[in-house]
This record gives structure tokens, sequence and C-alpha cells, in this order.
């Protein structure tokens, strides 16, 4: 991560900025009424989502549940298992963080998870028992429901 943390945000002829957003991730997320509501699992790293945020302008949620957190002591009690997708011990930690955030627990019937990965995401959100969207447009034999911009999920999420 160390190489590209000075590309981080490096703009290109006709104004694109790297790295993109999701096709239409920030429309979606400056739709919300409160995108902070809005959480991440992520096997991705705290720093690169963190300056990926600020980069794309807009305000990282306040729960953001990634494999560095799920590595550090506070995890100690979970399997090796446990602390990777399709493990629950993600899930388990953003449960905790939005108890904390809220002072009430999660209802997983108003959980929407969105992953790019047909197989460990969904397999993921199984585990997890809470819905799953999968957002990548090659994914075509994906019996699932999927979609290929997030601004598909706009109208059906803003309409709630």
């Amino acid at each position: 991560m160390r190489i590209f943390w000075n590309e981080i945000g490096t703009r290109f002829p006709g104004g694109t900025v790297w790295p993109q957003a999701c096709s239409g991730f920030l429309e979606f997320y400056r739709a919300l009424n409160n995108p902070l509501e809005f959480g991440i699992i992520s096997s991705g790293h705290d720093l690169f989502i963190e300056k990926c945020f600020e980069v794309w302008g807009i305000e990282i949620p306040k729960i953001v549940v990634t494999d560095d957190l799920m590595r550090s002591r506070r995890c100690d009690n979970f399997s090796q298992a446990e602390r990777v997708k399709p493990g629950v011990g993600p899930f388990k930690i953003f449960c905790e963080e939005y108890k904390k955030l809220y002072a009430k627990n999660l209802n997983k019937d108003q959980v929407l998870y969105i992953g790019d990965s047909a197989k460990m995401d969904d397999d993921f959100a199984r585990n997890c028992k809470i819905s799953f969207i999968l957002f990548n447009p090659n994914e075509s034999d994906f019996k699932g429901k999927s979609i290929s911009d997030w601004r598909e999920l706009k109208e059906v999420i803003l309409k709630k």
C-alpha cells in the first residue's frame, strides 16, 4: 500500500482522479439522508479507505471495519477463519460499533450488504444472515440480485 500512497488523489487529463469511486457511488452516497448510517466492511486498509473518501470529498462513515482492525489485538477472541470474510467476525465487530454509536442493536432485517465478490461476499452475507446485492457488472452468471451502478440502489433505498 505504501507504494501507492502518494498516488492516491492523482489527477489525470480530463479531471479524473485515482482511484475512481465505483460507478454511481458518489451520487448514491450524497443522496442518502444520513450517510453516516452507511458503514463499511472491507478487506482493504483503513488508511487507503480514509484517503479515498478525503479525495472524493465525502465524509467517511463512522463505522469502518477492515482487515487492519480484524488483525488487531481487539479481535484476538476470534479464530483466524472468523477474522476474514466469509467468517462472521467483521460483522460482529460492525454490530458492536453500531451499538456503541447508536445505543441500540442493529436490526439485521434492515441491513443491505453490497459486495463485489459473487463467492466471498455472498457467502459472508449468508453466514451473517443479512441481505446481499452483488456490485459487479462482469458477474453475469450470478443467480442473486446484482447491480452494475450504485445509482440503481438510490431509488430503492430512498423510497423507504
